[in-house]
């Protein structure tokens, strides 16, 4: 049976998605994935898997998406998986393909005015991980799943390569990743006090530091203090890799301090664990977007001051508004690495 997955939004949406690619995969059918250029690198190294963008597919999508719908028809694909049913305009182009089935979630009236078979998420309540709520698309599909562990297949050389490079600028030393920018609707501590954990972490000579981002994010590290930028034990590679790098660095460190965006996800593909500052509200805690690797720690604020902020304004993310300690971010770096006593590069 060919089966099509398609999912345009982040990164770290992309990579929770992958436990329902690879479940689709186990099952034994033609697998193929539709996503935004920027987000196929994870697939890259699956043989088991066809990679489309959309960009290539339909450059003019959400605009013009019968050419989606056509190419879809075209491709003589049995089932069609909308994990995520947004833009809109994925329902009437998936209706357009002439698939057996069709199952959408988060599709709303839309996808069944246009007979998807759609399922209600139930994130809002916070009782779930995000990956185990895409899951129920291969559940209904009648798919047997396979954990909830992201993907992002990468050769040996190439996490090899990464190690080499780090080795040769920090002989000997740990390496701990800080990752300050994200996007969404996440909560996220002001740059300036992961510059402040920097220099905390920093007083430790057996730890490098490298700082990562996205080229437009460098203006972050503006606040950091330039006792840390200038440091030996600091490398700044934010905006330096691509995400195929990025990834092959992240397998290699020894902890991450990341909160809830891309990296941290695929820290989690490579086992990596992390310190994250989450918000407490259900939707965006760490119970539903969290790195589920075993030793991985989660700084929160107090329950009463989500509350209380979530109620005033729900849709907002903040900056914890200095809610989230340093010196509990720092204590918990130190608590992995004391964990993971002899590093273990990922392969």
């Amino acid at each position: 049976m060919r089966v099509l997955i398609v999912r345009l939004d982040h990164l770290g949406d992309v990579l929770l998605t992958t436990p329902l690619v690879r479940a689709a995969v186990k099952a034994g059918h033609e697998v193929h994935v539709l996503v935004r250029k920027a987000c196929a690198a994870p697939f890259a190294g699956n043989p088991a898997v066809a990679t489309h963008v959309i960009e290539e597919i339909s450059p003019c999508f959400p605009r013009g998406w019968w050419h989606l719908g056509i190419w879809m028809r075209r491709g003589k694909f049995d089932m069609i998986l909308l994990p995520y049913a947004k833009p809109r305009q994925l329902l009437p182009a998936s209706a357009l393909s002439g698939a057996r089935r069709r199952i959408a979630m988060w599709s709303g009236l839309a996808g069944r005015l246009t007979l998807h078979q759609c399922l209600r998420s139930g994130i809002r309540s916070g009782e779930r991980h995000f990956s185990d709520i895409l899951l129920d698309c291969a559940r209904a599909a009648g798919f047997p799943t396979d954990g909830l562990k992201p993907d992002f297949f990468l050769s040996a050389s190439e996490i090899d390569q990464a190690r080499a490079e780090m080795d040769s600028r920090f002989p000997g030393l740990r390496l701990v990743g800080i990752h300050p920018g994200c996007a969404g609707n996440t909560c996220n501590p002001p740059a300036a006090d992961f510059g402040r954990l920097a220099a905390l972490l920093l007083d430790h000579p057996g730890i490098a530091l490298v700082g990562t981002g996205v080229p437009a994010e460098t203006k972050l590290f503006d606040s950091w203090p330039e006792s840390v930028l200038a440091h030996p034990r600091f490398y700044n590679a934010c905006g330096e890799w691509n995400l195929r790098q990025l990834a092959s660095h992240i397998a290699n460190y020894a902890t991450m301090v990341v909160p809830s965006t891309g990296p941290l996800h695929i820290a989690a593909a490579f086992a990596v664990p992390t310190v994250t500052a989450f918000c407490v509200y259900p939707p965006v805690s760490a119970t539903v977007w969290g790195n589920l690797t075993p030793g991985s720690i989660v700084v929160s604020p107090p329950a009463e001051f989500c509350a209380r902020r979530r109620a005033a304004r729900p849709s907002e993310n903040c900056d914890f508004e200095g809610q989230i300690r340093i010196e509990d971010l720092h204590c918990a770096v130190l608590q992995i690495l004391e964990a993971r006593a002899v590093p273990s590069p990922r392969s």
